[in-house]
This record gives C-alpha cells, structure tokens and sequence, in this order.
C-alpha cells in the first residue's frame, strides 16, 4: 500500500466554475417582507493552490446542476430554513435560486443570511454556526461525487452568496468490476463524516467546529450498473489528518478485502487526492469451503456462503439475489415491483404477478441461485427435498463452536457440519440473530395463494423443551438469509 500512497496526488476540486465577476446586492437598508419571494445568486470561492505542482486543470471545474436546491437562512434558523431551488434547466457555474423566505424582517447590516448545499431539513444555523451532514454512504458517480455528498456553505450580507465547500476527499477508480463497494477508514479512528457544526474562521473559509454525530468510515458503493475500470469515482470526506494512515476494504457479493498505508495523509478542503485504480494487488480470500458427505444425496459445503470459517457467519442473500446488500424489502427485491403482490418471476398465482404474470416456476434458475454464480462447478443451493433429508435422516445438537452458538447437524456417514446461529435480515435489522440458525434452499412458492411471495428454507433451533428442533419453513422471499451450499456426489 505504501506504493499506492506514493501516487497520491492532490488535486482542486471547486466549488462550481467560475467566480460570478458581479453579484446582485440588496441594499441593506431595503426591508425584505416575509414571504416575499426572492433571488439569491450563488457562486464559487476563490480557486486554492494545491499544495504540490501535480493538478489535472479539468477536474478543477464543477458545476451546478439544473433544479439544485439549498437550505436559506436569514439569522438563526432550523428545519432545514427556506427551501430555495436554482433555475437553471442545464449544469451552470453560476446559477440563480429563488424562493421565499418564511421569516426575515428589515435588513440590518449585521444579520447574515446563510446557504447551505444540499437542502436537508436537518439543516440548522444558530450564533453564526452552522449544522449540516456529510453522508457515510454515498453511491458512486462516474467523474463526480454522489448527489447530495459533498456539502458547501455560505454566509453574507446581501444576496450574493459565495459557496465554500467543506469537504476533500479521494478520487479513486476501481478495475475489479464485480467489488460492489470500497470503504474507507483511517487507522486512528479518525472521523470521516457525520453530522458537524460549521464556523467561518477569519480567512472567512470554512471549518469544523464540533462533531455531533461522528462516522468513522465512508463506504462508496457500486452504481447499479456496477463500477467501470475506465471511470474515476469521488469520495467526500470531512478535512481531517489521518496520522496512522488509512485502510481500503473492497467488498464482492461473497468475500472482502483489505490493504493499508500507515503513512500520514492530510485530507484538505476543497483538495481530493488520486489514488489512481485502488483495488491493485489485493488478495482475495479464496474458496475454502470443504464438501462434507453426511450421507446423504448430497454433499454440504461445511460453512455458510461467503464465510470465513465454519462458525463465522457468511453474507446475506435475498431468495433469487446473487448479491449481497445492506437492506432487504420489496422496496428492493430483484424479481418484483416494488410490493409483495407485483412478482416478476417464480409465480404461479396472477394475483401475486406484475400486470397478473405468471411462469409457474417453483426451483431457482442456476443464474438465480447465489452458490452456483460464486462457487461455480456442481456447487448450487440445496432444494427442499435435501433439507427433508437433513430432517428425516440426521440428528442434531446444540453446541458451541469458535464461541458461536448454533447446530451440529450429524448425517448417517457419522461426519457432521455446523450452522451457526444468524437468523435472517428485514430492512437493514437482523432478526433472532442469536437464537436460529436458518438457511435458504433453492425452492421457492407453493402453488397456494399464502405462500406465493415466500420462499422455503431451513431453520434451526432450540424447542420450548430445550431439543432442537430442525424442519423447513417459509420466509418473505425479499428478506436475508444465509445460504449453505450444496454439491452433487
């Protein structure tokens, strides 16, 4: 990693543009009625030298977006102040927004009126100091920052706003297009983002006054195309010194990997440095996952999918999703419109289908079945049957195992596998984490109505009379759940 460090190159990233040569000024002695609607012109800060001769010039040039909108203040304000929007129907350097203001009174030539980018209603301003956030997950934008990540501020008399960003940052690019996402973590727990008060110092720029909600790391996801090996990718982080230096952690549907620099970077306002393509010379994880012949028809992987060993637990996976994400829910489900009643695949009743589909499917597509799209060869998820076999053929235990609860499942060949305990994910929470071990199988709807949007998997758990008890059950398919794959014999 200290090679990768060598290449770091600071470079300008401007506000917007350009700097507008004239600005529309109120007279401060003008009273300004409340509600009435009004117009303030933003523009950039002054272009700071970087500090090393290494720039790239058109990267230094950022625009406003058409309908951008900001959080206005006359004063002190909360609730996100007045919400202004910029006419502009194309990207501009300089752009004017209007609105109205909910309360303002007479001009006085001491009260400031503050901007803050993005608009958000916990935006907040109160003794000159404002109160704004920078995201801990921002989703990657070819040749830019995620919408909404890289936050600026302005303070002034009239109504020519100046805007000063807050943040620095990296540009990175990422040649491994299958990582989903990189984060980014400084070695010495430093904070990254979060919610933070704003004080102009008296070269009138920008600073941190206090933290009110610390993020400690910035993960950068994938776009949903996924990332380019030919795209430079921005992260916005707030300026800070990471005096141990920082770590990369990269993140594919069933493994991570990490590599570090312990050389001190400063992160500069308004300055990003280049990490160049980030994810080289990395080693991932490979495939450790052992076949375990229990005696049945199938052999079974001796650790969950994505895992690290037999007692850790591997990623979740929604039933028919071959990757891994953050929160599960309809919102999100790959084969649905957005409900439990809009199906796009493996439906057998129309009132559960999108627009009344129907494909009558019941077993997951080998390109829908997530052990068979990682692991490849004869790897695949068990059906409903195998786990009947598990059932009907093998006993089970309650142990511990590298200090993690869960089954051990013995199979009539005498060989054994454990499922630790990791429940199953709703939204972003895990739900009965430390009490089930479940699993999904590659089988999905019954033919009846009250199952259609549920998938069948395995579960494990300790019974009111303290046995195990192990059978197959059904689950809103949009939820995680860990898989365990299965090979043929």
């Amino acid at each position: 990693m200290d090679a990768l460090m060598r290449k770091y190159l600071f470079m300008l990233a401007a506000g917007a543009l350009a700097i507008c040569a004239c600005t529309r000024e109120i007279n401060v002695e003008t009273p300004v009625e409340e509600g009435e609607e009004m117009t303030f012109t933003a523009y950039a800060e002054d272009s700071e030298q970087p500090d090393t001769k290494t720039v790239v010039r058109n990267r230094t040039k950022i625009y406003w977006s058409a309908k951008e909108q900001v959080s206005l203040f006359y004063g002190n304000g909360s609730g996100g102040g007045t919400k202004f929007t910029s006419t502009n129907t194309s990207p501009s350097a300089v752009v004017d927004f209007t609105g109205k203001l909910a309360s303002v009174g007479t001009a006085n030539g001491s009260t400031y009126y503050w901007g803050i980018y993005p608009y958000s209603t916990a935006n907040a301003v109160s003794s000159n100091v404002a109160t704004l956030s920078v995201p801990a997950s921002q989703t990657a934008v070819a040749g830019s920052f995620a919408a909404g990540s890289y936050p600026s501020v302005a303070k002034s008399l009239t109504t020519g706003l100046r805007f000063y960003n807050v943040c620095g940052g990296l540009i990175l690019k990422i040649s491994d297009t299958s990582i989903q996402s990189v984060s980014i973590k400084g070695n010495n727990n430093e904070t990254l983002a979060g919610t933070v008060k704003i004080a102009f110092n008296s070269s009138n720029r920008p600073v941190v006054q206090s933290v009110i909600s610390a993020a400690k790391e910035v993960t950068l996801k994938a776009p949903a195309a996924g990332f380019s090996a030919s795209a430079e990718y921005f992260v916005a982080l707030l300026p800070c010194t990471l005096s141990k230096g920082f770590t990369l952690t990269f993140t594919k549907s069933c493994a991570t990997a990490s590599k570090s620099s312990s050389r001190s970077q400063t992160i500069k306002r308004s300055v990003f440095g280049n990490l160049g393509v980030c994810d080289k010379n990395i080693s991932w994880p490979s495939d450790t996952s052992s076949p375990v012949d229990l005696g049945l028809s199938v052999k079974w992987s001796s650790k969950n999918l994505g895992a690290s060993s037999e007692s850790s637990l591997g990623f979740y996976y929604a039933w028919g999703e071959i990757s891994n994400k953050s929160s599960y829910s309809w919102n999100n489900y790959r084969y649905c419109a957005g409900q439990r009643n809009s199906l796009t695949k493996y439906c057998f009743n129309k009132d559960f289908g999108y627009d009344y589909f129907i494909d009558n499917k019941d077993r997951l597509d080998p390109d829908d079945d997530a052990a068979q799209s990682q692991l490849g060869g004869n790897w695949r998820m068990p059906t409903q049957l195998e786990v009947i076999q598990l059932k009907e053929n093998c006993t089970f235990t309650w142990t511990t195992q590298g200090g993690v609860a869960g089954v051990k499942i013995t199979g009539p060949s005498g060989k054994s596998i454990f499922v630790p305990v990791a429940g199953h994910k709703e939204s972003s929470s895990v739900i009965s984490g430390s009490t089930d071990a479940d699993f999904w199988s590659a089988t999905g709807p019954w033919s009846s109505s009250s199952t259609q949007s549920s998938a069948i998997y395995c579960g494990g758990f300790l019974n009111s009379s303290n046995k195990v008890t192990l059978g197959y059950f059904t689950v809103d398919r949009c939820y995680g759940l860990q898989i365990r794959p299965v090979k043929e014999k």
